[in-house]
């Protein structure tokens, strides 16, 4: 890849490089699943979770950021490949999205579908300031709206597992007499 026009050419000589894009950006190809391909990158990126939340939480925030980036990299080619602003095959935003939603959570069945159903009723919903960010241009605007969106999660879990916490007010009210 060289520089063209000040830009850089974004054109793959091979299919297998084109085939390792096209893996990233749909997640090992569940987003050509015919049904509800953005759910289904959602569960990856539980899955994915699952990896991170058993490595130090160093290494899960320094992983984040290359994991979104790749994202940005792949769903920007990918839709240039296929000619659409953001594919519905390209899932890596949910997977990355769905990674930041649980980052620094316990991973327990009950932190998992909380943040799973907030994750995408963000995601579909598409509230402001999450909307706007698709405007951006190719695959920044297929990332930042998800990553927002995971973001906002576990912003929203974080907050209510301190409120939740044994030794919080809000507990202590309706834990009853000890």
């Amino acid at each position: 890849m060289g520089p063209r026009d000040g830009c850089f050419d974004h054109s793959m000589p091979s299919s297998l490089g084109r085939q390792l894009v096209l893996g990233v950006a749909t997640g090992s190809y569940v987003g050509y699943l015919p049904v509800a391909p953005g759910t289904a990158g959602s569960i990856v990126g539980v899955l994915v979770s699952a990896l991170l939340s058993r490595t130090p939480i160093w290494a899960h925030a320094g992983l984040l950021p290359g994991l979104f980036l790749l994202g940005v990299v792949s769903s920007t080619l990918v839709s240039r490949w296929l000619g659409a602003k953001d594919p519905p095959v390209v899932v890596i935003d949910e997977i990355v999205g769905m990674a930041c939603a649980l980052f620094a959570l316990p991973f327990e069945i009950g932190e998992i579908l909380a943040a799973f159903l907030l994750f995408r009723a963000l995601d579909i919903l598409k509230p402001p300031p999450i909307g706007a960010l698709e405007r951006l241009p190719g695959g920044w605007g297929i990332m930042c709206d998800d990553l927002l969106a995971g973001g906002l999660t576990n912003i929203v879990l974080q907050c209510l597992r301190t409120l939740w916490s044994e030794n919080s007010l809000l507990s202590s009210m309706f834990a009853g007499p000890r």
